[in-house]
């Protein structure tokens, strides 16, 4: 019986050795692919910034319309010149954007 039990966890041990770095490699791949889902309000169309939390039809083309008047944003900060775009609706947005690279 004491054997047994020495075989069962000497096994659950070796699947959680091999296990963890399996768990870490998916983690890391996640922040990547959160990295590349990021919307560049430089170039985003009117859909695409539909997409953003507390953005809507009038706020889209409000944002499209001042990067083709004013060029392009230097920073996502640059978003509170719109209006429509206050810093509640600013701090949702900031980590879905980016202005590019």
């Amino acid at each position: 019986m004491k054997k047994i039990v020495i075989a069962v966890l000497f096994v659950c041990c070796a699947v959680i050795a091999v296990a963890q770095p399996v768990v870490a490699a998916e983690g890391s791949s996640g922040k990547t692919e959160q990295a590349q889902m990021l919307i560049d309000v430089n170039a985003a169309t009117e859909t695409e910034l539909l997409a953003l939390p507390g953005i809507g039809k009038v706020t889209a083309g409000r944002i499209i319309q001042h990067r083709t008047e004013q060029g392009p944003f230097a920073t996502v900060d640059d978003l509170v010149q719109v209006k429509g775009i206050g810093s509640k609706v600013l701090e949702k947005i900031r980590p879905l954007v980016s202005v590019g690279s």
